[in-house]
């Protein structure tokens, strides 16, 4: 019996915890989606990108964030993606969210976007150039 009691307890315990994980999906000026998790402890973000632009593909994202003072609303905030076709190639996206700006490894890439939600109408801009200043 008092194994029960115990084992109830520990599971009261788990449900009632604070979720410390959110997730979201997030779309660009160019129609891919960043599917992320956030830990709100760690200040960090993980997730895949789908990347419209390269059929698709799905790549692997990481990144953190920091919040206002009061801890309540996300601030600061940058994602790196490894292209899947090319691992020498990252792509940030960092900014005040909701705005972020493309930067190639460490370069401005001059493409400026504000993050919507999944499923919200975008019309779709084509990147800039090839290369270095552009996802294709």
């Amino acid at each position: 019996m008092k194994q029960v009691k115990i084992a109830a307890l520990a599971l009261a315990a788990v449900f009632s915890a604070p979720a410390v994980m959110a997730q979201e999906c997030l779309q660009d000026q160019y129609g891919n989606q960043y599917n992320v998790t956030f830990d709100a402890v760690n200040k960090s973000i993980t997730g895949v990108a789908t990347v419209v632009q390269r059929n698709n593909e799905q790549w692997t994202l990481s990144g953190s964030y920091a919040t206002n003072k009061t801890g309540t609303k996300r601030k600061e905030q940058q994602l790196t993606m490894t292209d899947s076709g090319n691992t020498n190639q990252l792509y940030m996206l960092r900014g005040v969210y909701p705005n972020f700006a493309w930067y190639y490894n460490g370069a401005y890439g001059a493409q400026e976007g504000t993050w919507v939600a999944c499923g919200t109408a975008v019309a779709a801009k084509a990147a800039k150039t090839e290369g270095r200043q552009g996802v294709r």
